[in-house]
């Protein structure tokens, strides 16, 4: 879920205005600014088109409509690796990392001694020195929170 920012500047004529955004042409308001410059939407999941209608001091009215594309920024963690070198899985790669900087990784094997660490993952790291088997990762993401799980590297080791 995101909130939408969106900023309204006078109109040419510099008339007071005032507005409100309605959800796909409905009766009910999701935001209204009253007099002010700017609305916050909410909870952004969806692609959604919004109406905006807007009524300066002499009645005049006029409206329009945007879309707003909701852009997946969760991070989609794989759960096997394998580094054989066909460029299919040979790296950990996480999903969506680039729209969550600062992220860091570390990975444990079965009794729990790190073999890999890393503060600000950059979708770098090949398991090769790693024999097969199940590892655990712990990634923590400054803007997501925390996630950890199993992973399982194929090496052909």
């Amino acid at each position: 879920m995101r909130k939408l920012y969106i900023y309204h500047y006078a109109n040419k004529w510099n008339r007071a205005v005032a507005g409100t955004w309605l959800l796909n042409e409905n009766i009910n308001p999701v935001v209204s600014n009253g007099a002010s410059n700017s609305w916050i939407i909410n909870n952004v999941a969806t692609t959604e088109t919004y109406v905006y209608s807007v009524k300066d001091k002499c009645n005049f009215v006029d409206t329009d409509t945007i879309t707003v594309l909701a852009i997946d920024c969760d991070l989609v963690i794989p759960n096997i690796v394998t580094s054989n070198g066909d460029n299919i899985n040979d790296v950990f790669f996480i999903k969506n990392l680039h729209k969550n900087p600062g992220t860091s990784v570390k990975i444990f094997d079965r009794w729990g001694v790190k073999m890999y660490e890393a503060t600000n993952y950059q979708n770098n790291w090949k398991p090769n020195e790693l024999s097969d088997g199940v590892y655990y990762y712990i990634v923590e993401s400054v803007k997501r929170g925390k996630f950890n799980g199993f992973l399982h590297v194929l090496n052909n080791k």
